[in-house]
């Protein structure tokens, strides 16, 4: 296959182009004015194809930055309303993990902001990693208590302990080719654990 793959769940925005002729095209930007289309852009001509040509687009999933998450999800569902490509949806911590050099237990934690982190238990024994349980939103005083080493994006800044360890794209690329099972566009949803908040809007009021 040749494959697209992003994650605009970070800070650092990646896109992957890996062909079926094995060649591979990485762009990263920490500029998150920069357009994904220039990135896309940049890493196919990298490769060497076009964008006819790839058959498949693989989506971090987040959690991560909601904006940057639903804006790569969107241009994904436009890519298949055009061009009827397999599109794939990958959690965006799995991924973290796979990219981390970590064995044993350890946590993958992001940023859920509100003094929050979204947080999940992996554990790589013979270069398999497996998820040891579900996705939290964990306060800072519980990540400090944890008996594992902790990787994340920016988790040095913001927890002051761990190491920073973002979604690399490579990784991303490499673990849709082993591991996607494909999704139609409209079913593509970000990972967000918060529920919904809203309040209803007040009538409106009429003034004679």
């Amino acid at each position: 296959m040749n494959l697209l793959a992003l994650d605009f769940s970070t800070a650092q925005r990646v896109v992957c182009v890996s062909t079926d002729a094995g060649k591979e095209a990485v762009c990263t930007t920490t500029d998150r004015t920069a357009g994904p289309l220039g990135l896309i852009t940049a890493a196919l001509e990298k490769a060497g194809i076009t964008r006819e040509e790839i058959d498949t687009i693989a989506v971090g999933l987040g959690p991560g930055s909601y904006t940057g998450i639903r804006s790569s999800i969107a241009l994904a569902q436009g890519f298949q309303l055009g061009t009827n490509v397999q599109l794939a949806g990958i959690s965006s911590a799995d991924i973290i993990a796979h990219s981390s050099n970590l064995v044993d237990e350890f946590a993958v934690v992001i940023d859920a902001q509100r003094g929050e982190f979204h947080c999940g238990k992996y554990c790589r024994q013979d270069d398999t990693i497996q998820a040891l349980d579900d996705l939290c939103i964990a306060p800072p005083e519980t990540l400090k208590k944890l008996d594992c080493p902790i990787v994340g994006p920016d988790v040095e800044r913001l927890l002051g302990q761990g190491s920073d360890v973002f979604p690399d794209p490579s990784t991303l690329a490499r673990v849709a080719r082993e591991n996607a099972s494909f999704t139609p566009g409209h079913e593509l949803e970000p990972i967000y654990l918060r529920p919904p908040e809203f309040k209803k809007a007040p009538p409106a009021r009429h003034i004679d």
